[in-house]
C-alpha cells in the first residue's frame, strides 16, 4: 500500500553557503521501506524534475552492504600507505589486496565486523561474471575509495542508488549465460565493439598517439576492463614497452565515472597529447587537482607506474612525490 510522505529538508550547496528548508512531498512510499529507501524514491523524483538530488552526510546505504564505513576503513587500513602517505587515496592500485572477509565476524553478527554474507555478497560482486563455465565474461572492478559515493553522478558499486540514469537497479538475480549469448549474437557488437581492436600497428606507424584514462572507482566501467585493454593491445603490437612509445594510460584513484569523487579529477591531458604530437614530449605524469581536496596535488604516473611519496616534504604537494613501477 502506497503512502504519501511530506520531507522537509535542509538544502545548502556547500559548508559555507546560505541554506534553507525545502519540502518535498512523494507518493511511492510503502510501510516496508527504509528510510533511505525512501529517499531513493524522493531523489528519483527530483532528478526527473531535473534538480539536484539530496546529498547525504555518511557515503553508507545501510541494506546494501550494511557497514560501508567498516568497508572502507578496511580498505583503507590495506592499501592506503601503499604510495608511502596516508591520504585517503590509493595511488598504488596494484599492490592493493584486500579481502572483505577479513572483516567478517567471527561468531554472531554484530557492529564493528561484516556478517559472513555480506563479506561474501561484497567479493562476488567485485570479483564481476562467470558464467556457467566458470569463464569470465567481464573484469573485475577495483577496490577502491569511492565505491560507496553518493550524490552527484553515478551512485558508487555499494550505494546503487538513484542516478542521472535512471532508478537503481534491485535485482538479486542476473542470467550470464542469457547476457552473453546475446551480445556474442549481436552483428552490430560484433561489427562495433573496439574492446577486441587491438592491433593498432597501422595508426601507430603514422605517428599517431593515444592516451586513456579512467577513474579507479567508476562503477559503469570497471577500471581493470581498461588496464585489460591496454595489456592486450601491448601484446598485439610488439609488447608492453614499444606500445608506451605511442600509447600511454593514466588511472585516477577514487574518481567515478569520467570525473567527481573523493579524488583529484582535474587534469590536462589534452596538453598532454598535443606536447607529445607536435614536441615528441611523451606523458611520464600529469599533475592532478580537484575540489575534493583543496590545496592538495599529485602525479598521476603513466602506467603501470604509480605515485609514490619521497619521504619528505609536504604531502599535499605534488613535488614530492615520484613515480615509481
Amino acid at each position: 500500500m502506497a503512502m504519501t510522505v511530506t520531507l522537509k529538508v535542509w538544502r545548502q550547496a556547500g559548508p559555507t553557503a546560505t541554506g534553507r528548508f525545502e519540502t518535498y512531498t512523494t507518493h511511492g512510499a510503502h510501510p516496508d521501506m527504509s528510510f533511505l529507501e525512501m529517499l531513493d524514491v524522493v531523489n528519483e523524483e527530483i532528478i526527473k524534475a531535473g534538480k539536484d538530488p539530496i546529498a547525504f552526510d555518511s557515503d553508507c546505504r545501510e541494506g546494501i552492504c550494511g557497514s560501508c564505513g567498516l568497508v572502507i576503513d578496511g580498505l583503507a587500513k590495506a592499501c592506503d600507505e601503499n604510495d608511502g602517505v596516508k591520504d585517503g587515496m590509493i595511488f598504488n592500485t596494484r599492490a592493493c589486496r584486500f579481502d572483505p572477509k577479513v572483516l567478517a565476524c567471527k561468531a554472531a553478527k554484530q557492529d564493528g565486523c561484516l556478517s559472513s554474507e555480506q563479506a561474501a555478497a561484497i567479493e562476488k560482486a567485485f570479483t564481476g561474471p562467470r558464467d556457467s563455465r566458470g569463464r569470465q565474461v567481464y573484469p573485475p572492478f577495483p577496490y577502491d575509495t569511492g565505491i560507496t559515493a553518493t550524490g552527484g553522478g553515478i551512485p558508487g558499486l555499494l550505494s546503487p542508488g538513484p542516478s542521472p540514469l535512471g532508478q537503481p537497479n534491485r535485482s538479486l538475480q542476473q542470467d550470464v549465460d542469457a547476457e552473453a549469448a546475446t551480445q556474442a549474437a549481436n552483428p552490430q557488437a560484433i561489427l562495433s565493439d573496439t574492446a577486441s581492436w587491438t592491433n593498432l600497428n597501422t595508426f601507430a606507424g603514422h605517428g599517431g598517439k593515444l592516451i586513456f584514462f579512467h577513474g579507479m572507482s567508476d562503477p559503469w566501467f570497471s577500471a581493470n576492463d581498461t588496464i585489460d585493454y591496454y595489456t592486450r593491445m601491448g601484446a598485439a603490437n610488439g609488447g608492453a614497452e614499444p606500445v608506451q612509445a605511442w600509447s600511454r594510460l593514466f588511472l585516477s584513484p577514487g574518481m567515478g565515472h569520467c570525473s567527481g569523487g573523493q579524488s583529484l579529477d582535474s587534469f590536462d591531458l589534452l596538453t598532454a597529447l598535443v606536447d607529445w604530437v607536435e614536441k615528441g614530449t611523451a606523458p611520464e605524469a600529469v599533475i592532478a587537482t580537484g575540489r575534493a581536496f583543496p590545496g592538495r596535488s599529485r602525479p598521476l604516473c603513466a602506467y603501470p607506474k604509480s605515485a609514490y611519496y619521497k619521504g619528505s616534504g609536504d604531502t599535499q604537494d605534488a613535488k614530492n612525490f615520484e613515480c615509481r613501477p
